[in-house]
């Protein structure tokens, strides 16, 4: 949630990202921060783009740090 209440807090209109954060996302994920009544601030989310790929890398990256 820290990176999504600065992206919120930042008023950014457009966010662009590769995949999904299924344990702790809270853009369009576990939580959807943006499109919480609550929420202050609107944006446009455009996600999965290269989705495989980034998957990829992240799981790559992990199993480094194990």
């Amino acid at each position: 949630p820290m990176c999504a209440s600065t992206i919120l807090q930042s008023r950014i209109a457009l966010l662009v990202y590769g995949c999904d954060d299924l344990k702790a996302g809270a853009i369009a994920s576990v939580l959807n921060l943006p499109n919480d009544p609550s929420s202050f601030h609107r944006l446009q989310v455009i996600s999965g783009i290269e989705e495989t790929a980034c998957q990829q890398l992240l799981k790559d990256w992990f199993a480094q740090k194990r």
